[in-house]
């Protein structure tokens, strides 16, 4: 098993989870929070 994104491969669940995957998740993880809390504030402020 594994998930790609363009064509390459992210996660390859097949072997035991390595350093970079687990931190580029948890970064990604947290941008995408991050970006939703921006998005939504800014929209409490224009109404």
């Amino acid at each position: 098993m594994g998930f790609e994104i363009f064509g390459i491969k992210v996660f390859d669940l097949s072997k035991p989870f390595g350093n970079f995957e687990a931190f580029s998740t948890i970064i990604l993880v947290c941008l995408i929070a991050f970006l939703g809390f921006l998005i939504l504030s800014k929209n409490k402020t224009n109404k």
